[in-house]
């Protein structure tokens, strides 16, 4: 009878043990889950801030060729438009009680008026400070589409916009003059993504 006893004592400290095991092993894969969710929640934020560059960026080349004259005259740019500006340069912003209605102004209010609204979407849409937005997001004329070139007789147009990613890890690659979509920064936290459109005007 003793020797009877002594095994379920056995029996029931072996499956404490199992269960115990088993718990930690549950933990561990519910651990593990989380962090994939978590991961897939940043991917789409960074996904979904990418989208919106793409879209804010062809909102931009629409504007501009529904208001061409603002830019172009006689077959070459303005470098004084009101849509070119230089990297480091600052973005025009809406004046107290201004709206981003257009109508009645004239062509280079207009593309004033346009520019300040489409600073305000990026800066929304992007979460993006004035520092970045001065700093990394430009609209310059190019022949290459890849690069700003000074001068009225260059082709093309170029927009580049910035933003904060969790996708530009420190050791990302950087920025490769062709590529569309491409880091600019990278740290352990997060850096800079940009997202560049050519177009004629």
């Amino acid at each position: 009878m003793r020797l009877t006893d002594l095994a379920r004592a056995n029996e029931q400290g072996f499956y404490l043990i199992e269960v115990m095991v088993a718990v930690m092993l549950t933990s561990v894969a519910l651990l593990g889950m989380l962090a994939l969710q978590s991961r897939s929640i940043a991917y789409s934020h960074d996904s979904q801030q990418r989208q919106n560059a793409i879209l804010l960026a062809a909102d931009l080349a629409r504007s501009i060729q529904a208001n061409r004259e603002s830019l172009v005259s006689k077959g070459k740019l303005k470098t004084d438009s009101a849509y070119l500006v230089a990297a480091g340069s600052t973005f025009p912003s809406l004046g107290s009680g201004e709206s981003c209605s257009t109508s009645g102004l004239g062509r280079a209010d207009k593309a004033q008026r346009e520019l300040a609204c489409w600073a305000a979407q990026v800066r929304l849409k992007l979460n993006t400070d004035d520092t970045l937005l001065s700093d990394s997001t430009f609209i310059c004329p190019t022949r290459d589409g890849r690069t700003c070139a000074a001068g009225s007789l260059q082709p093309l147009l170029l927009v580049q916009l910035a933003w904060h990613s969790r996708n530009c890890q420190a050791g990302s690659p950087t920025t490769v003059d062709d590529a569309s979509a491409a880091c600019l920064s990278g740290s352990d936290k997060g850096g800079i993504e940009r997202y560049r459109l050519s177009f004629q005007p």
